[in-house]
Formats: structure tokens, C-alpha cells, sequence
């Protein structure tokens, strides 16, 4: 149920960043031939005025067929309108129908956030990091562990346990043995541990990072606030990431790949996140839709980044590339990146199995 959520939650994100290049192009007169739901062979479709909007047998995302994207027709195919064709329009309106699929991710990813702070999340206490040979390690409890209930001496702790009380209770029964029960993977594990009075510098008396999640609900335009804030953040943080990956190819290769995930990695993720609540979910899919954002506008072949880049070029030359230089420069740029994709995905796979 959870991966089939992930799955739909990515097509959608897609298609998104398709519609954005079809508003954007309807917007200027470019003619659109089609607006595809999923990738051809093609199942069915419908001819609404010049448009002909189609659902497809493989459902990984959706396309948008403009018309006149290159200079010359392909054989067969209607004769080229420089009026209505995408060639024909000056620069900056080629680029705006290449960068709205951008925006329309991060547009999508405020509005996911701002349905998350609209509907609210339950508050809970979750186990981050734990340290090795310490005693939450020793008595089996895991990162991602939710606490729902803690007995600590003559205290009882339920869920949601607040994270001050929790720790000063610890500090209280230090050297006696507590009962913590937590959830994981929808079963309750009750386990029995003894926090130490004199714990290693940098630990806890139970070795264990404590993390408090879940927020009140808030109103529809403190929620849409509250949105763009957080997509504006991890639009930032997603900058810096790239860049960070980026230096790192250069300076350590060997480590780059520790911090990219792939298909088997989102997945792997949106799981656990899952097992969490929907709504965490929900976070997950907002911030992969500002990642796909700057994903895009990486100016390298095969990207929207990169045909913007072809742009920036013929203006500053002022005669555009040919379309058979820039076929095979998008079609090196797209092998690359699914070589890129299968080296990640062989990651993710050894990080499973280990």
C-alpha cells in the first residue's frame, strides 16, 4: 500500500512538470499535439480542439509533445507553422515553456507542504542514532523505533511522551531497570534496559538520539505560509546538497554516492517513513517534487537545464545549434544519466543487504 502510494505520488509529480510546459505553451500560442499520461504504446486517447491527450501502457510519469521543437518536420508529419511552432518563438518564451515544469514542481511541493501543516501530524517520540554497545543497542532497539509507553520507576509515560519528561525520568531512575515499549513496523516490542549513571561524554544515560515528531494543525493561510517557508528551505538545502555531490565527484568520488538515492533507495525510504503515518509520506513526496525542481535545472543534456543552456548559447552566438548536434548531445547526456541511475540503484541494493 505504502510503495503504491510512492508510485502514484512520483507520477503525479511528473505529470505535473509536463503540465507546467503545456500551460506555459498554451499560454504563448505554441501549439501542444499532445499531452500524454504515461509513456507510449499508447491504450486510448481524445482529440480536444488541436490537442490530443493520451494514456499510455507505462505508467512512469507522462510527456508533452509541442509542436516544432526542432527546425524540421520528421517525415510524414504535418508541415511546420512558424506562427504556432516552439523553433519560432524568441528565446526568452523557449525558455519560460522549458522552466515551467520547474516551477510547477516547486509550486506542487508548497502546496503538498501546506496540506501537511494543514491537516496536522500525531505527536510522537522516536529513536534517531543509537550508540553502539549502549544499552538501548545491547536491549535490540532500533533506530526509528516510535516510544508508546515507558515505565520509569513509579512513572508511566504514553504516547505522545514528551521528550523533557522522558529524559528526566532517565536521568531520576539511573542504575534501576526501565520498561519501554516501543512500536515497529505496526508490533508492539516491549524491552527491558538500565540506564547508566555514568555514561561515555557525548552519550546518554541510554545511548539513544530522541526525536519529537509531529505538529497542531493550523489554519488555511498560516498553513500556505507555513508551505512556502518549508519549500523555500528545502529548496536551499536541496541547492547546497547538489553542490556538495557535485564537489564531492571531484574531491572524494568514492564517498559521492553515499549521500544519492536511487529508485530502490526512495522506496526503501518511503517505507519506512510510511510506518510513521501519511502524512510523513505526504513530506516525503513534497520534498522529492522541490528535488526533481533543481534536478531539472542542472544545465546538463537531457535536462531542462541543459536545452536551456543550448539557448543561452545560440543567443550569445546568435544562430541556434543544429537539432542533429543537440540530438546527440541529449542522447549522451541521457545515457549518462542512466548509467548514473543503475550505479546508484547497485548502491542502494548493497546497502539493503547489508
Amino acid at each position: 500500500m505504502i510503495i503504491l502510494a510512492v508510485v502514484i505520488g512520483l507520477i503525479i509529480l511528473v505529470i505535473a512538470h509536463e503540465f507546467g510546459h503545456f500551460i506555459a505553451s498554451k499560454a504563448f500560442g505554441v501549439k501542444v499535439e499532445e499531452f500524454g499520461v504515461g509513456y507510449p504504446p499508447k491504450l486510448f486517447g481524445k482529440k480536444f480542439g488541436e490537442t490530443l491527450y493520451s494514456v499510455n501502457l507505462l505508467p512512469l510519469g507522462g510527456f508533452v509533445r509541442i509542436h516544432g521543437e526542432e527546425e524540421h518536420a520528421e517525415e510524414g508529419a504535418e508541415p511546420i507553422d512558424p506562427q504556432r511552432s516552439f523553433v519560432h518563438q524568441a528565446i526568452w518564451k523557449r525558455s519560460f515553456i522549458l522552466i515551467a515544469g520547474v516551477v510547477m514542481n516547486l509550486i506542487a511541493g508548497w502546496l503538498i507542504f501546506s496540506g501537511v501543516f494543514m491537516t496536522g501530524s500525531p505527536e510522537h517520540l522516536i529513536l534517531g542514532e543509537i550508540d553502539a554497545k549502549s544499552p538501548a543497542a545491547i536491549a535490540g532497539l532500533m533506530r526509528g523505533d516510535v516510544i508508546t509507553f515507558a515505565k520509569l520507576g513509579e512513572l508511566e509515560l504514553k504516547d505522545p511522551v514528551q521528550i523533557k519528561e522522558f529524559i528526566g525520568a532517565v536521568k531520576r531512575v539511573a542504575g534501576t531497570e526501565v520498561t519501554i515499549e516501543v512500536m515497529r513496523e505496526g508490533k508492539t516490542i516491549e524491552t527491558k534496559l538500565t540506564p547508566r549513571i555514568t555514561p561515555p561524554e557525548g552519550e546518554g544515560a541510554l545511548g539513544v538520539e530522541l526525536i519529537e515528531m509531529g505538529f497542531v494543525a493550523k489554519p488555511f493561510f498560516a498553513a500556505l505560509g507555513a508551505g512556502f517557508v518549508a519549500m523555500a528551505s528545502v529548496l536551499w538545502l536541496t541547492i547546497l546538497g547538489f553542490a556538495n555531490l557535485f564537489v564531492s565527484l571531484f574531491v572524494a568520488p568514492s564517498t559521492a554516492l553515499q549521500s544519492v538515492a536511487g529508485p530502490v533507495g526512495i522506496f526503501t525510504l518511503a517505507a519506512q517513513t510510511g510506518e510513521m503515518g501519511f502524512v510523513y509520506l505526504a513530506q516525503l513526496i513534497g520534498f522529492i517534487s522541490v528535488n526533481l525542481a533543481v534536478l531539472n535545472l542542472i544545465p546538463f543534456p537531457a535536462l531542462d537545464g541543459g536545452r536551456v543552456l543550448f539557448l543561452c548559447i545560440e543567443k550569445i552566438k546568435g544562430s541556434p545549434i543544429s537539432s542533429r548536434t543537440q540530438r546527440i548531445i541529449n542522447g549522451v547526456g541521457f545515457l549518462a544519466l542512466l548509467a548514473l541511475m543503475v550505479l546508484v540503484t547497485v548502491h542502494d541494493v548493497g546497502k539493503i543487504s547489508r
